[in-house]
């Protein structure tokens, strides 16, 4: 009997009155499966950091000015995103601790 994935020989596995198939070549195995993701609804901003703080991360605000000065600003442009922070407003940074 031929894989239906790959053309490869299939072996037949039986243990009572049980009994599998699968594909030494592929490792397929009879089942059916469908590894696209299913994507929910974008999450703000806000919302992330409230999830990381019910988590117990700390949350750390840090304005442009605490920045090393190597860090450059966002450029404007076609990439640019749409209603970008200013280098004179505080941008809230997610930071993990080691557990």
């Amino acid at each position: 009997m031929e894989c239906p994935r790959c053309g490869g020989r299939l072996t037949r596995y039986r243990l009572g009155e049980r009994e599998a198939i699968g594909c030494q070549e592929c490792a397929y195995v009879g089942v059916s499966v469908d590894h696209t993701a299913e994507r929910g609804p974008a999450e703000s901003w806000d919302d992330a950091i409230d999830r990381f703080q019910a988590q117990g991360q700390s949350v750390t605000a840090v304005r442009r000015a605490d920045l090393p000065v190597d860090v450059p600003a966002a450029e404007s442009g076609a990439d640019a995103v749409e209603g970008e922070l200013v280098d004179d407003e505080e941008r809230v940074l997610p930071v993990f601790e080691a557990q």
